[in-house]
């Protein structure tokens, strides 16, 4: 699992297979690839990811 804010970021992690979870920052990726991806508001909404 692999924390991203940037879409380019997004996109690797998606094509080495890894999940991935989305905080977004100024640019929000598009929503074909929100579609693919957990997104959280914060890294602090992420915790229950691991409960």
């Amino acid at each position: 699992m692999i924390f991203e804010d940037a879409p380019n970021g997004v996109e690797s992690g998606l094509n080495a297979g890894i999940d991935v979870v989305l905080v977004p920052d100024q640019v929000m990726p598009s929503e074909e690839i929100t579609k693919k991806v957990t997104v959280v508001k914060t890294l602090a909404d992420a915790i229950p990811l691991f409960e």
